[in-house]
C-alpha cells in the first residue's frame, strides 16, 4: 500500500494516474480507519446478516405468482445479497473527508488551492467511473487540469497519512515540508491549474 503512494507512474495517462490513485485512497482508509469506516457505528456484521435475511425474505414474498420465475427469484435474492454486502460502507466522498482532516491536523494548508478537496476527488471519480457530464460551469481543460492536480495532491495527502501512522509528529512533519522544493512546487502548481476553475479556492476575501 505504501509502495503505491510513493512510487510514481511514469508514461502513464493522467485519467489512470488518477484512478489508481483514488482506488488506493479508498483501501488505505480502510485500513487506517477500520470500524469507523462504518456509517452506523454500533451495526454490527451479524445484525446486519439478520437485517438482509428478513429483507429478503420479505421482498420475495412480494414476488410470488406467475409474473416472475424462479430464476427471477433468485437472481433477485442474490442482488439483495449483494446490496446488503456495501449497506453499512461509508460513501467514497466521507473517506476522503476522513483522509484530508486527517492529514490537515499536521499540514494544515495541504488542501490548498481546493475549494473543497473531497468533493474535487470524488467529482474527478465519478467523472471517469461513470462518466456524468461536467457541470455547467466546467470546461474539458479545466477538468484535466484538475486531474493533474489530484495526481500531486492525493499522492501528497495520502503521504501525510502514512508518515502519521508512522509516528511523526505534526513539527516534524511540518519542518520536513517546508524543506522540501516538491512539497512547494506541488502547492504553487496545484494553485495554478485550480485558478479560475470551479475547484478552485477562493482567495478574494
Amino acid at each position: 500500500m505504501d509502495a503505491a503512494v510513493l512510487d510514481e507512474l511514469p508514461g502513464v495517462a493522467i485519467q489512470t494516474q488518477v484512478l489508481t490513485l483514488v482506488a488506493v485512497a479508498e483501501g488505505l482508509h480502510r485500513r487506517l480507519f477500520g470500524a469507523k469506516g462504518r456509517r452506523v457505528k454500533g451495526l454490527s456484521d451479524s445484525k446486519i446478516a439478520r437485517m438482509r435475511r428478513l429483507a429478503r425474505e420479505a421482498a420475495l414474498t412480494k414476488m410470488a405468482g406467475s409474473d416472475f420465475t424462479d430464476e427471477d427469484r433468485a437472481e433477485f435474492s442474490r442482488a439483495v445479497n449483494e446490496a446488503f454486502g456495501h449497506i453499512n460502507d461509508q460513501t467514497f466522498r466521507s473517506r476522503m473527508d476522513d483522509l484530508i482532516t486527517d492529514a490537515s491536523l499536521s499540514i494544515p494548508n495541504l488542501g490548498a488551492g481546493f475549494a473543497n478537496w473531497s468533493d474535487a476527488v470524488s467529482t474527478a471519480r465519478n467523472r471517469m467511473v461513470h462518466q456524468p457530464s461536467l457541470p455547467d460551469d466546467a470546461e474539458d481543460e479545466q477538468f484535466l487540469d484538475l486531474l493533474i492536480a489530484l495526481s500531486y495532491s492525493i499522492t501528497w495527502v495520502l503521504r501525510t497519512n502514512l508518515l502519521k501512522r508512522a509516528g511523526f509528529d505534526a513539527l516534524t512533519l511540518q519542518e520536513g515540508y517546508g524543506y522540501s522544493s516538491s512539497y512547494g512546487h506541488h502547492l504553487a502548481n496545484t494553485r495554478t491549474l485550480l485558478a479560475g476553475g470551479p475547484w478552485a479556492a477562493d482567495y478574494s476575501h
